[in-house]
């Protein structure tokens, strides 16, 4: 008997090991359909089935607990969070978060940021924005310019977008003859024009530059001249500008007139005219006006003022030109035909007409000085100054020659800091001028000492007895010279 139930109980013991490895195996499918498609983390090992020769006690342990099934896992790598100004319904705070820059490739990102007021960290202002639009704009740097803003996750992206202006690479003139590309070159110095090879492309100075090579080629008497500057882009940002010009003809100065002119004959007027008379030999009947000048009409300004000069230095103080006028005709081609004298060749001349209002002629009257301190009788030295007395013609050019001598007698005397000031009151009724001398004579100047420097072999002594003027004198211009 005793046999019997020991037999017994090992065989229940291993139909339990049997029963509860068949669970196991259909708890494990169970689990694989609830989630065939999320990734499982790794089971322990499943229990080994009990021994059936093992002890009678292990037969009467529970079986391990069915496992609650895995909870979703999130990715290995999180997506990254959603900004704030990406987010529905939401704007990015009112700041710059950061400035840009696109398309620039001359001009660095420092100078461009150095040209704004705008920084990072500011809040953002539509003003500031369109000042810093004019600013760059107004740097004259760029051909387009566009302002852009974008949203990014502390706030608003600025975003400059700029074509930059291209670099000229050559320059050329083709068609000048009357002039050389060193006056032009010239010219345009002098006139600061600005436009350089190397520098980046400014229709305002293209422009100003036609401008100025019309003007030389009219004061060369071409004055029907035309420039057109054109345009070749070089790859990739390069242009290539060329000066096209047209000289046309050359225009001469011919017959001049002079109009209401009574004092003086018109040949005497002309003589005046030194910018437009013609070549010759001066004061001569028949070689006089040989060849004739280039019109340059700046210049005819210039002996407008010539002719009112000389009549004022011929006592005629009211003297002006109160009309000009250029008639252009064309010339030549026919008739007799002498070589370097009389060419005939056809081209353009310009006649000028003068009118000219000469008014009285006026005699000095009275003349009176104030200021005039170092000389008692400043009277006296009307005469030897000015080389006029009471009643002589009133002329200007002893007057300018009055002054220049009365400033070097002062000289004499240490007053190098001497000013006189005329001004006048003519009597058109009587045709009488007085004159007033106003002078500033300033302060009297001693030699306080002389130096000498660069004198390696020479003394000094040697050098200071051959000046005329010594030390504790009164300094004396004439003497110094």
């Amino acid at each position: 008997m005793m046999f019997h139930r020991l037999g017994c109980l090992r065989a229940w013991a291993f139909y339990s090991a049997v029963v509860l490895s068949v669970v196991g195996v259909r708890q494990a499918a169970a689990q694989n359909q609830a989630s065939p498609q999320q990734q499982q983390p790794a089971q322990p090992p499943a229990p080994k089935p009990p021994n059936p020769f093992e002890t009678v006690p292990q037969s009467k342990e529970e079986p391990a607990p069915k496992p609650a099934p895995a909870p979703a896992q999130p990715p290995a790598q999180s997506a990254p969070e959603t900004p704030r100004a990406t987010r529905p319904g939401q704007l990015p705070p009112n700041v710059i978060e950061a400035i840009e820059f696109r398309g620039a490739r001359r001009v660095r990102q420092d100078t461009l940021q150095s040209l704004i007021y705008s920084k990072k960290g500011d809040p953002l202002d539509e003003e500031a924005l369109h000042r810093d639009f004019m600013q760059l704009w107004n740097s004259q740097r760029f051909d387009d310019l566009r302002v852009e803003r974008e949203a990014g996750k502390d706030g608003w992206i600025i975003r400059f977008i700029v074509v930059e202006r291209p670099v000229v690479r050559t320059i050329k003139y083709e068609g000048n003859k009357s002039v050389s590309q060193s006056d032009i070159l010239d010219a345009f110095k002098d006139k600061k024009v600005g436009l350089v090879v190397e520098s980046q492309y400014d229709p305002n100075k293209v422009q100003r530059a036609k401008n100025v090579l019309i003007e030389l080629l009219a004061a060369h008497g071409h004055l029907s001249a035309k420039v057109d500057p054109q345009l070749r882009r070089v790859p990739p940002s390069s242009l290539e500008l060329t000066f096209k010009i047209d000289e046309g003809p050359k225009v001469k100065v011919g017959e001049i007139n002079i109009e209401g002119n009574t004092a003086f004959s018109d040949r005497d007027v002309i003589r005046a005219m030194k910018n437009l008379h013609p070549y010759g030999i001066p004061h001569s009947i028949f070689f006089e006006d040989l060849f004739a000048k280039t019109y340059d009409p700046s210049k005819l300004d210039e002996d407008k003022s010539r002719v009112q000069v000389f009549f004022q230095e011929h006592g005629y103080f009211t003297a002006r030109v109160t009309e000009s006028m250029v008639t252009m005709r064309q010339t030549g081609g026919q008739g007799m035909h002498i070589p370097l004298i009389h060419p005939n060749k056809p081209g353009t001349a310009a006649d000028v007409s003068l009118t000219v209002e000469e008014g009285k002629l006026y005699h000095l009257n009275n003349i009176t000085f104030t200021g005039v301190k170092f000389f008692r009788t400043p009277e006296a030295l009307m005469t030897p100054l000015f080389q006029m007395a009471k009643g002589d013609v009133f002329s200007t050019a002893k007057l300018r020659k009055g002054l220049e001598n009365m400033r070097k007698l002062y000289g004499d005397f240490g007053f190098i800091d001497f000013v006189a000031e005329p001004s006048f009151e003519p009597m058109a009724d009587s045709g009488l001028m007085d004159m007033s001398l106003s002078v500033d004579e300033g302060h009297q100047f001693f030699v306080r000492r002389i130096d000498f420097s660069g004198n390696l072999t020479t003394r000094d002594k040697i050098i200071r007895r051959q000046l005329l003027i010594d030390e504790g004198q009164i300094f004396n211009n004439r003497l110094w010279s």
